[in-house]
């Protein structure tokens, strides 16, 4: 099964691959978060911004700008690639600031294990086909909950286990909003059972 939706205006849209969480999941997340809140009553709440559900995602490639006219076969091959590859199960092991020096995110993040690993590896073939270089940084697998311009070093580490199920592979369109950026599925392809 896969849904399909309309580009935004952009002349050259900027997009990426990521996984949207399921309810369990977006629910496990809005309770984490809850209970989170109080921890970070010091940060002024105009420098805090908290990822909307329909927001979340977990990263599995990163485009940028991307060309238009890659777009048609970007989308086919990330259908063949869902068509192939079963569901499995990941883990959420921490909630941590992120990147580890000068963090402006809290994340929760998952432990990479070899089906999300040969999932990454497969988006940055498809999108190397292309003629998008894919992004050389080690992939470390994160759903960012909340931003801050002030920062979260305060922020200690929060030892997590629960079990997320990875299900689909959607292709996002970023697009600007005064705030933040608000990110807009424009295929979404379910993995096959297995």
């Amino acid at each position: 099964m896969q849904k399909e939706e309309k580009l935004s205006g952009q002349t050259t849209p900027r997009l990426f691959i990521g996984v949207r969480p399921d309810k369990k999941t977006q629910e496990f997340l809005d309770n984490l978060i809850k209970h989170y809140q109080k921890q970070l009553e010091n940060i002024k709440s105009d420098h805090l911004r908290w990822t909307t559900p329909a927001n979340r995602h977990l990263t599995l490639a990163f485009l940028g700008n991307t060309p238009r006219k890659i777009i048609p076969p970007l989308r086919q091959g990330l259908i063949a690639l869902a068509q192939k590859k079963p569901r499995f199960q990941g883990l959420i092991y921490s909630l941590n600031p992120f990147p580890r020096l000068n963090p402006k995110a809290l994340v929760v993040e998952l432990a990479t294990n070899p089906s999300l690993l040969e999932l990454h590896q497969n988006c940055n073939r498809i999108i190397g086909e292309l003629g998008i270089t894919p992004e050389k940084r080690t992939y470390r697998p994160h759903i960012t909950l909340a931003r801050s311009k002030e920062g979260f070093e305060q922020s200690s580490p929060f030892r997590l286990d629960f079990s997320i199920s990875v299900e689909n592979i959607t292709l996002y369109e970023s697009t600007p909003e005064p705030q933040s950026s608000h990110y807009h599925p424009l295929l979404e392809a379910a993995l096959c059972e297995r």
